[in-house]
């Protein structure tokens, strides 16, 4: 799950936003702004390099300082940016003191009757040393 999707979030069950949110297992992940991939972007710096080298060696338009023979070249400017995306975690409702785990990126926001009570219980048992007592002891609709 990234980080921002949180800003989206409310409690299902009462409606409380904001959750909170306890990160167990995160990665960094960058993305650009036009959404292309590494191979994209190698093109772009490959159009960039080649940009440069043909300035050097044809007469500049005035205008823009790009050779006649460029104009129709196409260069993208990538923006990247960090994101912090979520394997493993919890979002918590304080209104309700509800939990929800975030497995493997999915936030597994199901009301009671739709959860399984075992894979809930494996998951707090295998993060127990790193999920608050709130959660571990007080918090619905299990707890160990």
């Amino acid at each position: 799950m990234k980080k921002n999707f949180l800003d989206i979030l409310a409690c299902p069950i009462d409606k409380h936003y904001p959750l909170e949110l306890i990160e167990l297992d995160i990665k960094e992940e960058v993305y650009s702004d036009n959404n292309n991939d590494k191979d994209q972007a190698k093109e772009n710096d490959n159009v960039n390099t080649q940009l440069k080298e043909k300035h050097s060696d044809h007469p500049k338009n005035e205008k823009n300082g790009i050779s006649s023979k460029d104009k129709n070249l196409k260069v993208n400017h990538i923006q990247e940016e960090q994101i912090s995306v979520i394997i493993d975690g919890i979002l918590y409702c304080e209104k309700c003191s509800r939990f929800y785990p975030i497995i493997d990126e999915i936030p597994i926001m199901l009301p009671d009757e739709l959860r399984e009570k075992n894979k809930d219980l494996k998951f707090l048992e295998k993060w127990q040393k790193d999920i608050p007592e709130k959660i571990l002891k007080f918090a619905k609709p299990w707890h160990l």
